[in-house]
This record gives C-alpha cells, structure tokens and sequence, in this order.
C-alpha cells in the first residue's frame, strides 16, 4: 500500500499539500460479556464453530535483524522541512523565503521535490508552480545539486546544474529530472539554490533522500504472553528495527485458536481511519480490551507496509486468557 508514501511534497499558496499520518495509540473496546447490550454479540462469540476462519499460518517477525549500519541520519526527522540548527550543518545557506515560501505574494507559489524513502535508480523531480496559466515570471538560474551524506556532512557531489527558469506555470514546470545512483543504503541532500545575477544565493530549498537496503525487519508482540479477563487491557507493541519505515493503521483483528485452526472472533469493534508513519527504531502500541474474551489461545493479526521497497506483510502476536 502506498498511501502513507510521499514521493513529491507541493507546497501550494498558504498550505502543504501533504498528508503527515499521525503517530499515536489506539484502544478498541470489547463489551464484556454480562454487558446487556451485548447479549447478541455473546450469544455468537458462544458458538465458535460459526466464526469465519482466519488467516491461517502468519508469522510475528519479518527479516532476520540488521546486518549493516544504516545510511539514514536520525537527525533528519522532518525530511523536507529541514530544522534550522541541522540546516546550519550543511554547507547550504538558510532559506530566505524570498522564493520558497506560502506567502500569496511569493512569486513560486509552490514547489515539489522527490523526497524521504526512495528506491535506488528512482525518478528525482523538482517541480515549480506559478500564480497563473500564462506562466510567472522567474527570469533566475536555478542552481541544483545531488549529494550524498556521510551523517549530516557531505561525503561526494553527484550532481550538478544550473538551470535558466523563465516563467513557471500554475499547473506546474518541471524545471529538472535525474535518477538516483543504483546504490542501496545511501543517503542524500537534493538541494535547489536560487541566484541572482551576480551568481549569489537568494533562497535555498532541500530534501533528504534515503534510499534503503531492500527489505523490513519487526517485531509484533504483546507486552505479556498470558493474561486473565481482569487484566485488560492488553498492550501490543510494533517494533520497526529498519531499514525502512512503516506504516500501519490503528486498526486489527482478534482471531481464537479453535481445534487445529484459526477463527475470527467476531467483535464489534469501530476504528478510527488513520494512518501510522512508525520510523526507524521506532514503536507503535495499541491497548486492547480483553475483558469480555473467554479462556483460550487468541492472537492480533495487523498488517503493515514498508515505504521504499513497495510491500506489505501481515504479523500476528498471539497470547493466551487463562
């Protein structure tokens, strides 16, 4: 799924047109069994044989662990809106706003820049858009760079061009296009450098790129592998060792180990649609109601997607009510 994947961030007039998936935690309810709005629901979580199977055989791990340290640098959190006190690390000047900004009267009333989670060889993209169809005037060499990082330092020049923009266009003038080296776990900085005549910078634009080794590596489990109905709730925990990140909804399935196989247990339980970005060395927890499930084997079944290498995997964690 790559709906939580961002390959060209716009910022257009006062607001960027990108969707950041919150991160958080999520509690789904299980009414308990005595409950008498529930006596229904309970009537059928009785009849186990009636449940709709499940998924079958589903491991609670992908990959085998890290084996190489890894390219990306944490210290690039937010990888298009660079901090400040990182930028002054770079050999690039701190952006102005004179060209890259949200402001109305900004003549660039939006830019897109490949960005964040990349595949190696993958299309790189700078992307200008103007106030009107005719085009706004520019008139500027646009200086563009492609560098790999050693950590925040840069390590070797790839690229680079100088372009003349005339005019941009409000439905956008692509102003460069390049691919990324064919090399995996590397990291770079896409920088776009406005000049004046004189050959001087009047406003600066980056983005980190990483492109990853091609492959996941998490853990799904509980926090306790036997509970009673009293200890609820039970906490699942996603771990994300690298070297991509994740992402996930809050959303799960409970499933009971009924003779030889697995069975859906069929709770009525309501999801917020949300989407989780769960970074590198990161952890996603959801809290689950266990008071109205009887004595036996169950397990969480979620799925989840790596950004970069485009799959998704299905984990389940299992525990047990005594």
């Amino acid at each position: 799924m790559n709906r939580f994947r961002n390959i060209v961030l716009v910022a257009i007039s006062t607001s960027v047109a990108v969707t950041l998936a919150s991160c958080g935690q999520d509690t789904a309810s299980i009414q308990g069994a005595d409950s008498p709005s529930n006596s229904d629901q309970q009537s059928h979580l009785d009849d186990e044989a009636t449940w709709a199977k499940g998924h079958g055989e589903l491991p609670s791990k992908i990959g085998d662990g890290l084996t190489d340290t890894l390219a990306v640098d944490a210290t690039f959190t937010d990888l298009f809106d660079i901090k400040e006190e990182v930028w002054q690390q770079t050999e690039y000047d701190l952006p102005t706003g004179v060209w890259f900004s949200q402001e109305e009267n900004s003549p660039i009333r939006g830019y897109g820049l490949t960005t964040g989670t990349q595949q190696a060889g993958s299309k790189l993209e700078i992307i200008f858009f103007g106030h009107t169809m005719d085009g706004e005037p520019v008139e500027r060499d646009v200086r563009i760079q492609l560098t790999e990082r050693d950590g925040i330092a840069k390590s070797a020049l790839i690229d680079e061009d100088i372009i003349y923009v005339d005019k941009v266009k409000s439905s956008g003038t692509e102003i460069y296009e390049n691919t990324l080296p064919e090399k995996e776990n590397a990291a770079y900085l896409l920088s776009v450098e406005m000049l004046n005549a004189d050959g001087e910078v009047e406003d600066t634009k980056l983005s980190y790129i990483y492109v990853p080794i091609p492959e996941a590596n998490a853990t799904l489990a509980f926090t306790e592998s036997v509970y009673s109905a009293s200890d609820s709730p039970a906490t699942l925990v996603l771990h994300n060792e690298g070297p991509v990140p994740l992402s996930l909804g809050v959303d799960y399935t409970i499933e009971k180990q009924v003779g030889q196989e697995w069975r859906t247990v069929p709770l009525e339980m309501a999801f917020i649609e949300i989407g989780v970005e769960l970074p590198i060395g990161g952890e996603h927890r959801d809290d689950i109601e266990i008071g109205g499930l009887s004595p036996g084997k169950y397990r969480a079944v979620k799925e989840v997607w790596a950004h970069g290498i485009d799959a998704s995997f299905t984990l389940a964690a299992q525990f047990e009510i005594k």
